[in-house]
C-alpha cells in the first residue's frame, strides 16, 4: 500500500514492479509439473544465451520460479549461475573474468533465486560460501589498491552492492519465517474448480511456512560472525591506518569507510534475528549515530558487553 503523498510524487511507477512480481508468483505457482519444467528450462537457456538490458525484471522471474518449486528450481538454476561466476584454481575458487554487464547479468538472478529458498540452500552451502568469500576478497583488494580498475568487473568507487545483497538475502532466507507457497486452494484439494468463490478462514486454510532449522541457523551464525568480525577489525584500525598513510604520503590503500559500513549493515539487517534484543543502554548509545549505516554498526558494537564498561563518550 502506498500513501497519497507517495502516489502524487509518482508512486504509481514504483507500484508496477510490485504488481509484476505478484503476477509472476501466481503464474509459476499455478503451472503443472510438466509446464513448470518446460518453462524453467527455457528460462535457464535464456539466461545463458545472451545478456539483456532489463536484468532487474529477470531477477523477478528467477525469484518466482524458484519460489514455486525451490528444490527443482535451485537444482536447475544455481549450478549454472555459479559456474558462470566462479572458476576452479589450484588455490581454490575465484571469480571469472567478466565485464560489468556480464557480472550484473549473472549476479542479479543468483541473488534473486535464494530469497525464499530456506533449507533448500543447504546443499549449496560450500559453493555459496566460496562465492561470498571470493566477492569479499575481490572488493577488499580492489578498494585497497590504487589501481582498482585492473580488477575484473570492478565497479565505480568499488561498489559492492551485490556482495551486500547476497549476504542480506541469504541471511533472511535462512533465519526468518515466511510463506513458502501462494496457492489459491489447499494442497490436498484435488478438485480446485469447486473451490472457486470459497473464502478460507484461518482455521481451514492450510498454509505452509518456512521455519528455520538448526542447520540453517548454524550456517547463518557462521556467516554473521565471520564477516562482522572482519569488518569490525578493519573499523577499529581505520583511523590508525589513515593517519599512518597520511604521514607516509600514501593514498587509496585503506578500505573506504562507506564500504565497511555497508557490509555491516547488510549482515545486521539480514541476520537481525540472530542478535539479542536491544537493551535500554544499547538504544541510548546508538542514538549518537545519525545515518542508517552508522546506526546499524553502532547497534552491534554497543551490544558488546565490553562496550558497556567504556566511559569514553567518543567511543
Amino acid at each position: 500500500p502506498m500513501s497519497r503523498d507517495e502516489t502524487m510524487r509518482g508512486g504509481r511507477d514504483a507500484l508496477q514492479p510490485s504488481m509484476f512480481r505478484h503476477c509472476l508468483d501466481m503464474f509459476w505457482t499455478a503451472l503443472t509439473p510438466d509446464l513448470y519444467a518446460m518453462c524453467l528450462s527455457r528460462l535457464v537457456s535464456w539466461l545463458t544465451d545472451g545478456i539483456q538490458s532489463k536484468s532487474k525484471y529477470v531477477g523477478y522471474m528467477v525469484d518466482a520460479a524458484c519460489f514455486a518449486n525451490p528444490n527443482i528450481g535451485l537444482r536447475k538454476m544455481l549450478p549454472v549461475l555459479l559456474s558462470k561466476l566462479m572458476k576452479d584454481n589450484d588455490d581454490g575458487c575465484s571469480l571469472q573474468d567478466l565485464s560489468n554487464s556480464e557480472f550484473d547479468w549473472f549476479m542479479i538472478p543468483l541473488t534473486s533465486c535464494i530469497r525464499r529458498a530456506g533449507k533448500h540452500l543447504l546443499p549449496y552451502k560450500h559453493s555459496l560460501d566460496a562465492l561470498i568469500d571470493a566477492l569479499w576478497k575481490r572488493y577488499t583488494t580492489a578498494a585497497s589498491s590504487s589501481s582498482s580498475q585492473s580488477t575484473p568487473a570492478a565497479a565505480a568507487e568499488w561498489d559492492d552492492k551485490y556482495l551486500c545483497k547476497l549476504l542480506k538475502r541469504l541471511l533472511v532466507a535462512l533465519t526468518t519465517v515466511y510463506l513458502t507457497e501462494l496457492r489459491p486452494f489447499n494442497p490436498d484439494q484435488e478438485d480446485c474448480c469447486s473451490q472457486h468463490g470459497l473464502l478460507y478462514t484461518a482455521e481451514t486454510a492450510k498454509l505452509q511456512w518456512h521455519e528455520p532449522c538448526r542447520d540453517e541457523v548454524a550456517w547463518a551464525v557462521v556467516i554473521a560472525n565471520r564477516y562482522l568480525k572482519d569488518s569490525f577489525e578493519r573499523l577499529k584500525n581505520y583511523s590508525t591506518e589513515c593517519r599512518q598513510q597520511q604521514q607516509q604520503g600514501q593514498q587509496g590503500l585503506t578500505l573506504p569507510l562507506p564500504l565497511l559500513l555497508n557490509r555491516v549493515k547488510a549482515v545486521v539487517q539480514g541476520g537481525c534475528l540472530l542478535f539479542p534484543p536491544l537493551t535500554k543502554t544499547t538504544t541510548e548509545l546508538a542514538r549518537k549515530y545519525f545515518t542508517p549505516n552508522l546506526r546499524a554498526t553502532g547497534l552491534v558494537y554497543c551490544s558488546s558487553p565490553s562496550h558497556y564498561d567504556d566511559d569514553d563518550d567518543d567511543g
